[in-house]
């Protein structure tokens, strides 16, 4: 009898650990939110967004973002409707973030040549990207990305 109450307890015990977890963004997604935002230029008496990513919080809370339930990868990404942003960052740092199906980048100026990486999503449904300033040729392949369903730029 005791060893069947001490299982059910580590089975109580691995099940709370299990759910507990299950939401939460995970470190290394957020390290690359928070290099994303000391690089991002923005007036933060004015952000909708930026200024409410607390360190100490889920990032999946933050605002712009949703995550995975079940895996905390973040899989929205949406700076847009912040008036505040007016410089971008390095735009490569979204390739940290392989599980993004929705970008929504409106507005942030990064003047800098179309990056190619977007093709590399392979959850990838909307790709947002008016007023951002790129410069060069949208390369082909990002019009033939399978799951992409809505694409503004």
């Amino acid at each position: 009898m005791r060893i069947l109450m001490f299982n059910m307890l580590l089975l109580f015990s691995n099940l709370f650990k299990i759910m507990h977890a299950l939401g939460q963004c995970l470190p290394d997604q957020k390290s690359v939110l928070l290099q994303i935002r000391s690089e991002i230029t923005y007036n933060s008496s004015e952000s909708t967004k930026l200024v409410l990513w607390d360190e100490g919080a889920d990032c999946c809370r933050w605002p712009g973002l949703s995550c995975n339930a079940a895996t905390g990868f973040i899989t929205t990404l949406d700076l847009s409707d912040d008036d505040s942003i007016t410089g971008g960052f390095n735009v490569s740092l979204l390739s940290k973030l392989p599980s993004l199906s929705v970008i929504r980048l409106d507005g942030v100026n990064f003047s800098a040549r179309f990056p190619d990486f977007f093709t590399d999503f392979t959850n990838l449904t909307v790709l947002s990207l008016k007023f951002c300033n790129f410069s060069g040729t949208v390369p082909h392949k990002v019009f033939q990305v399978p799951t992409l369903q809505t694409i503004d730029l």
